[in-house]
């Protein structure tokens, strides 16, 4: 049965949970840049994410990581991620090779720099959910793991 209900009791959930995101994705912005004050070249939060995305995704396909995917997971456009990972290229963050699968699809990988860096991210990030976490029961956690799943099952896929 669906929800008739005014959605902006709904809107402000959501609102909590992009606060909720920023606060994760800054903690783990927050770990990486904190060893690196020194540098004159502190990493942006684009390319804290991308090392995240790059991350989880070779974990799953340790072949690499298509740049569409890069793009779409990013929420950029192709041009703007191929932009951003000639960037990471020339800083040696990344490497770019063809798939051996699809010649025509380019593929990136983290350097070895960078697979340390997205640890030092994925811990930051991990410390801050784990903050939250915190201020639930297992049994909240589970009802909002549910809710969020079903909610998410409910996305277009792409």
């Amino acid at each position: 049965m669906k929800n008739t209900e005014s959605p902006l009791p709904l809107l402000a959930i959501f609102d909590m949970l992009e606060e909720m995101t920023e606060y994760v994705q800054q903690a783990g912005f927050d770990a990486l840049n904190a060893e690196e004050l020194n540098r004159q070249q502190k990493r942006s939060r684009r390319v804290c994410s991308a090392f995240g995305a790059v991350r989880r995704y070779t974990r799953q396909h340790p072949e690499g990581m298509p740049m569409s995917s890069l793009a779409h997971l990013m929420h950029m456009t192709p041009s703007a991620a191929t932009h951003m990972a000639d960037a990471m290229a020339r800083q040696g963050l990344i490497t770019r090779h063809p798939s051996q699968a699809d010649r025509r699809s380019v593929l990136v990988e983290l350097t070895e720099e960078s697979a340390r860096n997205a640890e030092k991210v994925e811990a930051g990030r991990l410390a801050a959910v784990q903050k939250l976490r915190n201020c639930i029961t297992s049994q909240e956690q589970a009802t909002i793991e549910r809710i969020l799943g079903k909610m998410a099952k409910a996305l277009p896929k792409h």
